[in-house]
């Protein structure tokens, strides 16, 4: 869906803004999920820009995550 809007390929999952606080997440699956290059030159990108960005292994994983900003 991503592409079809025009946006670079690897774009995280998740653009979630909690109490003024933006951050990214990535989602996988628990098991045999893989990071692709463009997903972590994403990852990386943003962090360089101090914006945090998460690569999550499920559903648990990425709500310890989220928790952390509520």
């Amino acid at each position: 869906m991503n592409k079809a809007m025009g946006l670079r390929p690897g774009l995280p999952d998740l653009f979630i803004i909690l109490k003024n606080k933006p951050f990214f997440i990535e989602m996988k699956r628990k098991k045999g999920g893989v990071t692709s290059d463009s997903q972590k030159d994403w990852i990386d990108a943003l962090l360089k820009a101090n914006i945090p960005a998460y690569i999550c292994n499920g559903f648990e994983e990425a709500k310890k995550i989220i928790d952390l900003y509520k």
